[in-house]
């Protein structure tokens, strides 16, 4: 039998409108986000993947909600338990 999920039509694209966000503002915080993503994994060895979570909800002044182990070891003033998420 095949999946119903391998049948149904693929989703249709959609963009995505910034043009109400100052370009200037836009790509400085991007890049500074990813500068920001890329030091932290060289100094903790985590994925970059993982670590421009810990940037943006740091910026942002947030916890992240995880259950990776090397994260929450490395960043517990960040990374959380979502059991220990109030």
């Amino acid at each position: 039998m095949i999946s119903p999920i391998l049948t149904k039509p693929p989703l249709k694209p959609f963009r995505i409108d910034f043009s109400n966000i100052s370009t200037a503002f836009f790509s400085t915080f991007l890049s500074a986000s990813w500068q920001g993503a890329l030091q932290r994994s060289l100094k903790s060895g985590i994925a970059a993947c993982d670590t421009v979570f810990m940037e943006l909800t740091h910026r942002e002044q947030l916890s992240l909600a995880t259950f990776d182990g090397k994260l929450l070891k490395t960043y517990p003033d960040i990374a959380k338990r979502p059991k220990d998420l109030t």
